[in-house]
This record gives C-alpha cells, sequence and structure tokens, in this order.
C-alpha cells in the first residue's frame, strides 16, 4: 500500500537524508515535488494516496523550522490539500471518475522523538 514517498522524492532530487522531518521538510520547502509525486502515482494505478505528514509532529515542525504552532498545524493541513490537489487535476486531466481514497499518514509516537525507536523491537 505505501509506494515508498521518501524514495520517490530522493528520486526527484530531493536531500531528505538524515532530515528529521523527512517528507515533511519537502512538504515545507517544495509542495509542489509533492504533489508531482501523488500524480506519478495516480498515472501508474495508484488507487490510494498517503499524504507526506508522517514525520509531521506540530513539535517537530515548529523546533526544525521555526515556525509557530499554528503554522505547523497548517502544513500538516497541507499535505491532505495536496493529495486531494493532485487527485483532482488527475481526474480533470484524464477525463476520469474513477476511484481514489487519500489516507492521512500519521506516524507513530517514536518518529516523532526521531532517535530511531520507531523501529525498535522489545
Amino acid at each position: 500500500m505505501d509506494g515508498g514517498l521518501a524514495s520517490e522524492l530522493q528520486s526527484c532530487g530531493c536531500d531528505i537524508d538524515g532530515d528529521p522531518l523527512w517528507s515533511g521538510r519537502v512538504l515545507a520547502s517544495s509542495p509542489d515535488t509533492i504533489k508531482k509525486v501523488h500524480r506519478n502515482y495516480l498515472e501508474h494505478g495508484s488507487s490510494l494516496l498517503i499524504t507526506s505528514s508522517y514525520q509531521c509532529s506540530i513539535g517537530l515542525l515548529v523546533s526544525h523550522l521555526g515556525i509557530s504552532e499554528v503554522e505547523a498545524g497548517e502544513l500538516i493541513k497541507r499535505s491532505v490539500e495536496l493529495a486531494f490537489k493532485a487527485v483532482s487535476e488527475y481526474h480533470e486531466d484524464k477525463r476520469t471518475n474513477r476511484p481514489i481514497w487519500v489516507a492521512g499518514s500519521v506516524g507513530p509516537y517514536g518518529a516523532c522523538l526521531h532517535d530511531g525507536s520507531e523501529y525498535l523491537s522489545t
């Protein structure tokens, strides 16, 4: 179900290795690239888009982007808007109405710590 958004962003030239925000950094700096990747997935037959908000907690966005909590909330909303805009543009360009879903990506608590704990097993 997950097409590997970070890998696709890297294919588009985004440098997110080691960035605590991962795709969230691109969401803030190059939202059109996020939309482009969503469109690529749709062009290749995907019926589900996952928002670019996995690593986007309010705290991480505030501390790593130097924005307010309100702005951080708006950025998370933008991840949803970009996915829906990609769907809308795809439907319009292809003159189709095929069902496409958008799922919000919410990382585990360990992801907001960015200490790798979301990958550790006990």
